[in-house]
Parts: structure tokens; sequence; C-alpha cells
């Protein structure tokens, strides 16, 4: 008999079987919390049951017997309502994470040589603990190997394995209807079409008699009443005829267009299900956290409980595979950070399980995903001290650093509050890929915290990659759209609702002052004329940030398809790509994250309302490396209506002097000396550059700094912790005077 070849099946078998390994966990998981709950156990052993009977058909004897072990384990206990014995629940686990790395070997071509010789010395330990015994062994026929570390082991993975993507048949079932509808509807109008065409034919016809009748009248010299006898049934016959088509073909007309409009909704259901098939659940990503608790809990010696809610909300496929590790992040932190000991929590007046909920909810355009614990929360305090002990900001800045600003230090690469480094946290990874892959994907992530109540991290994410709600708006003669997720309202205002707030135009909403920007000066399109009357803005936001976008129409809501800008252009600043609208024009589309940035970073240089930059004003460089200090430097400096640009380096600096023309220039002591003082030198040997006056800010900790700046050609040094303005203005006004 010839064997038949099982290849083929192979990748069916691993995609299902993840999937069954995926469920099992969460249903141990639930168990090991439920004793007794009968139902759960039913479903855990048919799981375990059915991988066992695919495995022997596929002739995979190893995934064959763990799954018949961990049948016999579960089902041989003498007291189904007593909770599962610690010994066999580690058993039972370990079965699960060596049949996940069984599993993959299947799909490899090159399988990884698995053992489970050590996994099945496990159940022995368990049954002689709990005396009872689990099902006898069956022989495989594999000699036992070396088997890896449980720490070593590959994390479980809800995806599917290739290029391929499983689809419910309900949606299958829809676009088969669909596309069955369109083709009956496109028969249906070649149909109308054809009798239309035929309807033409008749009164042509028709026109040819009449016509006819005419000429043979004009042949014979006049009008005869032998040519009235004959011309008038013709007539009468036409008048009939054109009765008759103009109804037939307002009739014909009126389907085609019922026809047409049903066609365009088909079509419109059916993008709407080709996309639909991109769109999976949050369940199963949600559903494999419970495993990731449990073992988590049980390492630290806490009890966590895990809350999932809005598990059927859908999102991009390539969005929640991109998420599941920085969403094990987010759950290993609360768990690891937030929650406390049990003892720790009872001191504190709370129950001793901690709770971690998880949440997805769809809103405008976006999905929402939340994690959110009851435990300590954010430590603040140690955040500053941490803070400045790495460096990020001195002492004196970071006690004037509001809560969100401290807590934006957990998305800094290398910072971690965790005083320990362990297998769980400590070094300092983790946050900051939460907050790349938000941005990779134009979403968002925000942290809300109360100390001794817990903390909540907020990701929103756009729900589709291959369609996106936007906002289309006018700036003068050029259209834009950015993401309706980032869209809070129109704002009508005049010039008198406008203030001046740290040296930036700003607009007061809900009792807070938001930064207007102006689009046309950003992008250098030329100066908006002056308006009369109110003015339009669209409030974006993005994370806990918020800016006022004047505009000069809104031109509505529209689904598009968004295209990055070719490998040619790259990414280009302040854009996430562009679309074509249904009309056919190209529209860009603005990247709300580079706006709220550049804002953050840059003040609103005035408008031509106000007749220009005031002549008083004059154009500063900010010279330094870390992106608080930088900023912090630049709205101080702004806040004395100078016009302030920065850079992150020298070699930015240098050239940025040579492009184009600066007053004065405030740099870091550590600019000025690395690379052996080549920043200074480099001013001091340009023939054009070698009067502009030089600011250093130093450390007044360090003995002998401010005279070495000073020999180094520096004109003025100011202390890092006495950068503020009423410093600064003698000393502006000093270095400043006199030049044109």
């Amino acid at each position: 008999m010839k064997k038949i070849d099982l290849t083929p099946f192979r990748e069916k078998f691993v995609a299902e079987a993840k999937d069954r390994i995926s469920r099992m966990n969460n249903l141990l998981v639930h168990l090991e919390r439920n004793p007794g709950h009968v139902r759960v156990e039913k479903d855990l052993l048919r799981e375990a049951h059915t991988l066992k009977g695919a495995a022997n058909m596929m002739g995979l004897p190893k995934i064959s017997e763990l799954s018949h072990r961990f049948e016999g384990a579960l089902s041989g206990r003498n007291e189904k309502e007593a909770a599962i014995e610690r010994e066999l629940s580690d058993a039972l686990f370990s079965t699960l994470d060596v049949l996940s790395r069984l599993v993959e070997s299947v799909g490899q071509e090159e399988p990884e040589s698995v053992d489970i010789a050590e996994t099945l010395e496990c159940f022995k330990v368990a049954a002689a603990s709990t005396k009872h015994s689990p099902l006898p062994a069956r022989q495989t026929g594999h000699p036992p190997a070396d088997l890896r570390r449980k720490e070593d082991l590959p994390t479980d993975s809800w995806s599917d394995p290739g290029r391929t993507i499983r689809v419910e048949a309900e949606k299958l079932e829809q676009m088969a209807n669909l596309l069955t509808g369109i083709v009956g509807r496109q028969l249906r109008e070649e149909e109308i079409r054809g009798k239309i065409g035929a309807l033409g034919r008749e009164y042509r016809d028709l026109s040819a008699e009449i016509a006819m009748c005419v000429e043979n009248a004009i042949a014979r010299g006049g009008v005869s009443p032998e040519f009235a006898s004959e011309i008038m049934p013709v007539i009468e016959k036409g008048k009939k005829a054109f009765r008759e088509v103009e109804a037939r073909m307002s009739d014909l007309r009126r389907r085609e267009e019922e026809e047409t409009t049903a066609q365009a909704q088909e079509l419109e259901d059916l993008r709407s299900g080709l996309l639909a098939t991109h769109m999976i659940p949050l369940s199963p990503l949600f559903e494999m956290f419970h495993r990731l608790v449990r073992d988590l809990s049980q390492q630290e010696g806490k009890e966590v409980d895990l809350i999932v809610r809005g598990g059927k909300t859908e999102i991009d496929r390539k969005v929640a595979e991109a998420i599941t590790d920085p969403m094990m992040h987010l759950v290993r932190n609360a768990v690891d950070h937030g929650i406390e000991l049990p003892e720790v929590r009872k001191e504190r007046k709370k129950p001793p399980r901690g709770t971690i909920i998880l949440s997805a909810t769809p809103k405008k355009g976006k999905v929402v995903i939340e994690v959110e614990d009851d435990g300590q929360g954010v430590d603040l305090a140690l955040i500053r001290e941490i803070a400045v002990r790495k460096g990020f900001v001195t002492e004196k800045a970071a006690y004037r650093l509001d809560d969100k600003e401290l807590l934006s230090f957990l998305f800094r690469q290398g910072f971690s509050t965790a005083g320990t480094m362990t297998d769980v946290s400590g070094r300092g990874i983790g946050m900051d890929i939460v907050q790349a892959t938000a941005e990779k994907f134009h979403g968002t992530v925000d942290i809300v915290s109360a100390p001794g109540k817990g903390t909540r991290v907020i990701l929103e994410l756009p729900f589709s990659m291959a369609l996106s709600r936007v906002l289309l708006f006018r700036v003068g003669p050029q259209q834009f759209g950015i993401p309706v997720m980032h869209s809070e309202g129109i704002i009508r205002f005049t010039d008198r609702d406008i203030n001046t707030v740290e040296g930036k135009r700003t607009l007061r909403f809900d009792e807070t002052p938001v930064p207007v920007v102006d689009l046309s000066h950003l992008l250098d399109m030329g100066g908006r004329p002056t308006r009369r009357g109110e003015s339009l803005a669209i409030l974006v936001r993005h994370s806990q940030r918020k800016i006022a976008l004047l505009i000069d129409g809104v031109e509505g809501e529209e689904d598009v398809v968004v295209r990055n800008l070719g490998s040619y252009l790259g990414k280009v600043p302040m854009f996430m790509g562009s679309t074509v609208l249904g009309s056919g024009e190209v529209t860009l589309l603005l990247d709300v994250h580079d706006l709220v940035s550049v804002m953050r970073l840059k003040p609103e240089a005035s408008t031509p309302a106000t007749g220009g930059r005031d002549r008083k004003s004059r154009e500063i460089l900010v010279v330094e490396n870390s992106l608080l200090s930088r900023e912090i430097q630049q709205r101080i400096l702004a806040s004395a209506e100078h016009h302030v640009e920065t850079a992150q380096d020298a070699r930015t600096a240098l050239d940025m002097l040579q492009q184009r023309r600066f007053d004065l220039v405030v740099a870091s002591s550590r600019i000025a000396e690395s690379n052996g003082g080549a920043f200074l030198s480099g001013i001091r040997s340009s023939p054009r550059l070698k009067d502009l006056p030089v600011i250093l800010v130093v450390s007044g900790k360090e003995p002998g700094v401010r005279e070495h700046a000073l020999s180094c050609g520096a004109q003025e040094c100011v202390e890092d912790e006495n950068f503020c303005i009423e410093t600064l203005r003698p000393i502006l006004g000093r270095l400043l005077e006199g030049r044109a």
C-alpha cells in the first residue's frame, strides 16, 4: 500500500496546534484558579485529546505521547473538586511549553531535536506526591535527549506561520454572495444597455422612414394630397413610437441608475469585506496573558487576577502582531512594578489579590487599549531622582517638571525604576519599545498614575492599516489631511482670542492654553493673508499634547488608502504619506506626531499681522545633546521674545551656522569640550563667525570649568542651575548690544 505524503498538511497542523495549545494554557490557568469547574476541565481534556489524535494522524509520536500524558494526568485525579496540586500544575504547564517547542519544530525546514524525557519524569514526581498514577506511557520508539531549561523556551505565538491568513467561513461566504450579486447586476446592466440600443435602432428606423417620405414628396415637386395621405399615418406612428420610446427609455435609465447605485454599494461592501479579512479580534492576544500573569505572580510571590474586557474588538492583523511584545512588557510591568505583595496590600487596606484589567474599546477610527492595575502607582520622586542621577536633567530643572513630564522619562531607553536587575525587569528596556511601536503606526501611548491606587497605560492605535479615515482641509490652495483619530474638533476664533505664552501664540481650550500652528509658515508656503472676523483651526491631539492647526476651510471626512511617499523620498518630516481621493486628486497626509513635536520644540514665529518679528528679537542657536535640557533652554530664551533654533550636536550646529545668520549661540560645556574643543575652534576659525557671541552652560559643581570655557573662546558662562531669564537678560543685553 502506497504511503500518503503528509507534508502538505503540516502547515495547517502547525496553525491549528498553536491555537489549541494557546487555549489549553488559558483553560488550565482558569481551572487552577477555579477548581471543580467541570465544563472547563472537559474542554481542556477535549483539546488535549484532539491534539493527540491529530499528532497520531501526522505521525508525530512525541506530541501524541505528551498530549496523552497530559490528558491522563488531568483525568486521573482522585478528587475532581479539589484544587490541582502544585507539582501536577507545574508538570502540566511544563508539558504545554514543550508541546509549543515541538509544534514550532514541525514547521521548520530543519526540525529541532527536542526530547521529552525530563517532562515525562515530571509526571512521575507529580504522581508520587499526589498519590495517584497517570495513564501508562506508550512506546514512542524515540530515545530521549537533553531538554532545554524552561526559561529558554520560546514564547507562544498566536500569529499564523508563513504569509497565509485564516479567514472565518462566514466572511468568505458573505464575500462570495457579494461577488455573485455583482456579476448578476453586471449581466442585468448589459441587458438594459442592449434594450436601450434596440430602442435607439427603432428610433433611427422610424426617422429614416419619415425622411424617405419627405424626399419622395420633394421629388414629385411639392406637397400633394397623395403625400399628405402617405405621410400622416407615418407621423402618427412616429408620435406614438416616440412616446413609447420616451417612456421605455425613462424606465430603463431609472433601472440602470438603480442597478449602478446597488452595484456601487455592493462593491463598497466587498471592499469592506476584503479589508475585514485583515482584521482579527484581540481576544487571542489578550487571553495569552493569563498564563504570563500566572507564572510571573508565582515567581514574584504575588496574587494577581487578570480581567479581560473588549476581546471581541477587532484590529488590523499587522498592528496586532506588532503590539504583542509591547503588550507583554506592559503586563510584566504591572505585575512586577505595580502589584504589591499580599502582606503589603493588607497593610494598605487592600485585598491581598491584586487586579490587572486589560481592555480594548473602539473609538472614532481607532482602538483604545488599556492596561490598568490597582497597585502602588508610579513613584514620581524616584523618577526625579533617577533622572537626575542618570544625567537626563539637572536637579533644579527636575523640580520644575510637572507629573506628565516626569512620567515621560519612563519611555526613555535605559530608564528603569527597578532596584535590581532580574529576569523580569531592571534592564531599562520595555516602555521605549511600547512608545516606538505606537509611533510606528501613528498611534499614541500615555501613562496615568495615582500613588497608592494604581497605574493605567493607554495605547491608541488605528484599527486598520489598509484604510484610514482622514479629515480633509485646505490651507491656501493646497489640500491636506490628518487622521480623524487625532482630531478633537474645529475651533472658530478671532484675533482677540489669541494670547502669548512662553513666546508662543496660544488659544484657550478647556481652560488650558493650546499652541497655535500656522502650517503655511511651517511648510514655507508663504504668508497667510490677514483674515478679518472669524478664523478656523483644527484642535489636534497627540498623546496628552494638543495644538490648534490654522486652516482656511474644511473639506470633510473620507476613508482613504494611505500610501508612503516612495523609496526615493523616504520619510519626509511633517508627512505620514499621501493618498489619492475619489476625485483623483493627490492629497498629502500630515504626521501629527511631527507637528506636535516641532511645536513643542519651536516657538511660533510672528504673523504678518504683527508686521514680522520685532526688531529687538534676535536669532539664537541652542546646542545641547539632552532633549529635555534643550527644550527648557529654548522655552526660557523664547520667553524673552527671541527666535530660537536648536541643534543636538556640534556638527549639526556648525552646519546651521554656515547656512544662516545667528546673533548668539548657547551651548553646553559638554558640546564645547567634545572632540578636543572642535566646536568653538570651528566658530573662531571662520571669518564670518569669529565675532559670534557664545554662552556656555556649565555645571557649577565642577571646579575650573568656567575658567577653562572662557579660555576656549566663550564670551560668558551660565551655571545650569541658574539658567533662567532673570540671569540671562543682562547677559543677553550686553552680548547682543550693537549687533546689527
